[in-house]
């Protein structure tokens, strides 16, 4: 049974528990997140550790997943096809960040961050929160308040930089800190524009094509 079954056999049996049938689709999309997710993020470390990339994969990780959950985006239509699209593109994003190492350094790190940054924060203002069930039946104050918390996040990782590069003084583990969190945090912010929906479901299509269930 794949990932997507499981959870929906499990949504429908919750929405039955508390007797409310009607919530069954929301549970079912939690349930596949949630359970998809831990499995993916066991793979990537696993994987990550292999190719001796652990540690900017960690950090990479650090923004990409919490401010995946807050803002949603495109999706591949089958959990399989996901997790194939997200160890090819994190590996590649994180590999870029290690190759970034002395390219990068002093305070050009913190800019870039900080474009970084600016550029997630207009990304979300015109086009988060990305798609999910939860958003598009509350459109109105749940998309605000998930702009809200999405802009709080990006600040307190502001902050956590600038805290880490005063305690650290392994430039390496500075650049790589910086450069890979930074590339989680426009990753997640591509998932959301309208070309980010494009390109992913062009990687489904392809991945769909080459019959990867």
């Amino acid at each position: 049974m794949s990932i997507r079954g499981l959870s929906l056999k499990l949504g429908d049996y919750l929405s039955q528990l508390i007797n409310e049938p009607g919530k069954a689709p929301v549970l079912a999309y939690g349930l596949e997140l949630i359970i998809g997710e831990s499995v993916k993020l066991l793979i990537l470390i696993l994987s990550a550790y292999l190719m001796g990339l652990l540690t900017p994969m960690l950090f990479f990780l650090s923004t990409a997943v919490p401010l995946r959950v807050l803002t949603g985006g495109q999706h591949c239509s089958s959990s399989f096809r996901c997790l194939i699209t997200t160890l090819i593109f994190f590996s590649l994003l994180v590999f870029l960040s290690e190759s970034l190492i002395g390219i990068i350094s002093g305070n050009y790190l913190l800019l870039f961050a900080l474009i970084s940054s600016v550029i997630f924060v207009i990304i979300i203002e015109y086009f988060g929160p990305g798609y999910s069930i939860n958003y598009k039946e509350h459109s109105g104050a749940l998309t605000r308040k998930v702009k809200k918390h999405t802009y709080i996040s990006i600040t307190l990782w502001l902050l956590v930089l600038l805290i880490f590069m005063y305690l650290v003084n392994d430039l390496k583990l500075q650049s790589l800190f910086i450069t890979s969190s930074s590339f989680g945090v426009l990753w997640q912010g591509f998932l959301v524009t309208p070309p980010g929906h494009l390109f992913i479901r062009a990687v489904d299509n392809g991945l769909l094509l080459a019959k990867v269930k």
